[in-house]
């Protein structure tokens, strides 16, 4: 069974269409920043965010449960992040674009870890998700 028939079956479409899309989102994010504003931080923290839980995906899965409860939490510490960044990106001064591209970066490199790690615990065939 493929990787994504895998992840399908333990999380559901709805799964596989998050982590879709939260990979497309902030690839866009990092090649849109790239391309109109020359900044090239959030590219960097994209493959950061990538190859990080690639590398570790075998300590993930060998720990399935506690990998799935830190991801849990993980994702609501990354929704208020996301939050108070958006906050406070309005207040930070429009010549100041290093400290806008280092934290799109930031968040660039916590969200695509998570989502990286998502895919790779819950891909890989022997975790199966037990309710």
């Amino acid at each position: 069974m493929s990787r994504l028939a895998q992840l399908k079956q333990n999380t559901g479409w709805r799964g596989v269409l998050q982590t879709g899309g939260m990979w497309v989102a902030f690839a866009a994010i990092a090649v849109t920043m790239a391309v109109v504003e020359s900044r090239f931080e959030p590219i960097a923290g994209l493959a950061l965010g990538a190859l990080v839980p690639t590398l570790l995906r075998r300590v993930l899965v060998a720990h399935p449960g506690p990998a799935s409860t830190g991801l849990r939490w993980s994702s609501w510490g990354l929704f208020g992040a996301v939050l108070v960044v958006s906050a406070l990106r309005d207040r930070i001064d429009d010549g100041n674009m290093d400290l806008v591209a280092w934290g799109t970066a930031g968040m660039t490199v916590a969200v695509t870890g998570y989502v990286t790690s998502f895919f790779w615990l819950w891909s890989d065939p022997d975790v199966h998700l037990v309710e």
